[in-house]
């Protein structure tokens, strides 16, 4: 598995990848550090707390990842099915009000890689909260 910045650097040759992250706005947390998250639990216990979210669909340049390990070869596969299949509406990327990915890394870049839209849970929290939450969750 490759760390995020040797992602980046393997994928200079596409300004259009690197251009989007800014290594000091991401947290870089180790992958095995990250909640995984099921995303029907997640919105059902989302709403038991009366937090707002909704789903929309688009490319996610603007977002900011959490997850410092990506599995290039897995990115790359998820781009090649985006591109021959579109997104998954039941699999989306969940992220925070502030743009960070909590959760659906390799889909994010996959996304950015195909230029296929995809399907994103936005949670009206902020990364800090939203990543707690989800650690509470699912790693107790």
């Amino acid at each position: 598995m490759k760390t995020f910045t040797q992602f980046i650097a393997d994928a200079k040759e596409n300004e259009e990848i690197t251009s989007l992250w800014d290594m000091t706005s991401a947290f870089l947390i180790p992958r095995d550090q990250m909640p995984q998250v099921n995303v029907e639990d997640f919105v059902h216990r989302l709403s038991q707390l009366s937090i707002d979210w909704v789903k929309e669909k688009g490319i996610p340049s603007e977002f900011r990842p959490t997850q410092i390990d990506f599995d290039s070869e897995k990115a790359n596969s998820i781009a090649m099915e985006l591109s021959a299949n579109g997104s998954d509406d039941n699999n989306p990327i969940i992220v925070s009000n502030d743009l960070y990915v909590l959760d659906g890394h390799h889909r994010y870049i996959g996304s950015i890689i195909s230029g296929v839209p995809v399907h994103v849970l936005a949670v009206d929290l902020p990364i800090n909260k939203l990543l707690k939450l989800a650690m509470d969750i699912y790693n107790e």
